[in-house]
């Protein structure tokens, strides 16, 4: 066989085992679907496709569909999820309906109100973001006036009022906005009164 036939010879086999093609990338939005972006190439493996983006409420950077959500407080996190390590994560937050404990993520199952519970003596017996209320237990911090579904509503426990305080009116027992001063309460002079330790606005 001469020269010029084997070098023919020579591209036809070559023709025929392709070369692995590799396709440098940054981040997953750069590869195929199927793929992960791995130490700036793209490998099988991974959702493939954006990162972040319309994946729902996750946190900037992650994959699209089912992103961890961002926190530093409970309060943040929908309803079955907590806050930890700063990620939104499964498991009741204290106020969830529970039927078992280990529906809770912090504190217990409250079996005689079906919610999810902590005890406390001290507010840094509390989770961060969190108050001992005046009846030992531990409530959200406000961010805002309490809810109106909850303010004035008859209650047995502070984890029964949102981020209120269960406390006697005088003639039963009712949620009420925690207060430092008069002026954080609607009325006048007066109007934010001592609850052991703590202070709740008079209800009308």
């Amino acid at each position: 066989m001469n020269a010029r036939a084997l070098a023919l010879a020579s591209m036809v086999a070559l023709s025929s085992c392709p070369l692995p093609i590799v396709v440098r990338c940054a981040t997953g939005a750069d590869c195929a679907a199927g793929e992960a972006c791995v130490e700036g190439q793209c490998a099988p493996g991974g959702s493939g496709g954006s990162s972040g983006g319309s994946g729902g409420n996750g946190a900037a950077g992650g994959t699209g569909g089912g992103s961890a959500v961002a926190c530093q407080y409970d309060w943040q996190c929908d309803a079955g999820t907590y806050c930890e390590g700063d990620t939104c994560t499964p498991g009741g937050k204290i106020g969830d309906r529970c039927d078992f404990s280990s529906e809770c993520g912090p504190g217990l199952c409250d079996l005689t109100l079906n919610l999810c519970a902590t005890r406390c003596v001290f507010d840094s017996s509390c989770r961060s973001g969190y108050d001992c209320a005046p009846d030992s237990t531990c409530v959200p911090r406000c961010q805002g006036p309490v809810p109106a579904i909850a303010l004035g509503r008859s209650c047995r426990d502070s984890v029964e009022c949102e981020c209120g305080y269960c406390a006697d009116d005088g003639t039963r027992t009712r949620c009420h906005q925690p207060c430092r001063f008069d002026t954080d309460c609607d009325g006048g002079v007066g109007t934010c009164r001592d609850l052991s330790g703590k202070k709740v606005c008079r209800l009308p």
